[in-house]
């Protein structure tokens, strides 16, 4: 008897599952930028990477276990060449990331600088651990 299959639009359906194996949400939503945030017994950190952002442009907001970051990212670029050409472009785009923190910090206590494209964010001492889910544990 010939081998037969049964179901073939089951393995359509696997080739269309596999074209979207590498499309994630991250990049549906388009450009965003590394984060990372770390915490030891006297500190909460904040790592950005937010190359060609220029500093006054860059927001940040702490709300006791959340940060929000967002900044806007501007540039032009124009060319002129000696047979007359003239080329001019310019982009701009809006990114925001609100992440979790591992504990409640206090805002007015937290510490940010700006350099090399990299922006830290330092509160000592966090006020309280927080769950896995981001709230504080119960009292």
């Amino acid at each position: 008897m010939k081998n037969k299959n049964l179901l073939p639009s089951l393995s359509v359906g696997r080739e269309i599952e596999s074209f979207f194996d590498d499309f994630s949400l991250t990049k549906a939503a388009g450009p965003s930028f590394k984060v990372n945030i770390s915490q030891d017994e006297k500190e909460v950190l904040v790592k950005a990477e937010i190359p060609g952002a220029d500093k006054k442009d860059i927001k940040t907001e702490i709300l006791g276990d959340t940060i929000k970051i967002s900044f806007e990212k501007k540039s032009e670029r124009e060319e002129k060449n000696k047979k007359g050409y003239f080329m001019k472009e310019s982009s701009f785009g809006f990114f925001s990331r609100t992440l979790p923190l591992p504990a409640q910090v206090i805002a007015d206590k937290a510490k940010a600088s700006y350099k090399d494209g990299v922006l830290k964010i330092l509160s000592s001492p966090p006020l309280v651990r927080s769950t896995p889910g981001g709230s504080p544990p119960p009292r």
